[in-house]
């Protein structure tokens, strides 16, 4: 076993240095969106209480499954801006978030400790309640899991697959990390549905044939759009709308089954769904 404050020291952490953990679960705000759209330190430089006050260190982590933590970053403790200072910004995800009572910290990523950043996963214990923890006041946490280098997500079964546009391209990017992703995916077709995150609009669509439910998704990563008519208007209209997007799976079809078949489905999802009517489906 390696602990957290063993693998810190590795990459230089000094004993002098008083560092806090900060392990992020809010259930109101999907986590995943916020990392992807590129808001994760703004959003956790919001604080209503001064909890990141006489630290020199704050390593931030976000919950995953059960009682484990992925680390997002190490950041050198900066000034604490009065509250009253926050501004929402353009494309944040969740506009509606008060922050008016806030104050602001100016928090700076730390490079001795980025190659650790995505990767390093912890027991955080059974205190899930203490968000915020001094590392030298609490037990060693156990490091569980090292990650590949550009790893976004485990797949987590066809069920609960559920994830940002932005996790889509990291996955694609990275295909050495997330095989189990790839031969996944790339195994079945499917019937799926695109939301957006800012109006709540969705999009059904299918996937058939050779390459599954990866052929299909890939279009999506690479345009936002995938050709889709809808879609590519409110992407022209609003192109910071990309990262507000998530894709799930409604349906796993056999890859076997015919165009005909895939389609009839998609079909009774628009209908169940009233996506034509209320959401981005054209036809």
């Amino acid at each position: 076993m390696i602990g957290l404050r063993e693998l810190l020291s590795l990459r230089g952490l000094a004993a002098s240095e008083r560092v806090k953990l900060a392990r992020h679960r809010d259930r109101r705000y999907d986590m995943s969106m916020i990392l992807a759209s590129g808001f994760f330190d703004l959003y956790q430089s919001w604080q209503s209480r001064r909890v990141f006050d006489k630290c020199d260190l704050l390593a931030a982590f976000v919950g995953e499954e059960a009682r484990t933590a992925r680390l997002i970053g190490v950041y050198r403790g900066g000034t604490r801006v009065p509250k009253g200072s926050a501004r929402m910004p353009r494309g944040f995800p969740f506009p509606s978030m008060r922050i008016d009572h806030c104050y602001v910290y100016r928090l700076q990523r730390d490079r001795r400790f980025e190659d650790l950043a995505g990767r390093a996963v912890i027991d955080w214990g059974t205190s899930a309640r203490s968000w915020v923890q001094r590392m030298n006041r609490v037990r060693e946490k156990e490091v569980v899991e090292l990650r590949p280098t550009g790893f976004a997500r485990a797949f987590p079964g066809f069920l609960e697959c559920d994830l940002s546009l932005g996790e889509l391209r990291q996955i694609l990017a990275a295909p050495h990390a997330h095989g189990e992703w790839l031969r996944a995916l790339s195994s079945v077709g499917g019937v799926y549905l695109i939301r957006d995150g800012v109006t709540g609009e969705q999009y059904v669509g299918s996937a058939y044939g050779d390459g599954g439910l990866l052929a299909r998704w890939r279009a999506y990563a690479a345009s936002g759009h995938g050709g889709n008519k809808r879609l590519k208007t409110l992407l022209s209209r609003t192109p910071e709308r990309r990262d507000h997007l998530s894709l799930t799976i409604l349906q796993i079809l056999d890859r076997s089954t015919s165009a005909k078949e895939a389609v009839a489905r998609e079909q009774l999802f628009k209908r169940k769904l009233g996506t034509r009517a209320h959401g981005l489906n054209a036809n």
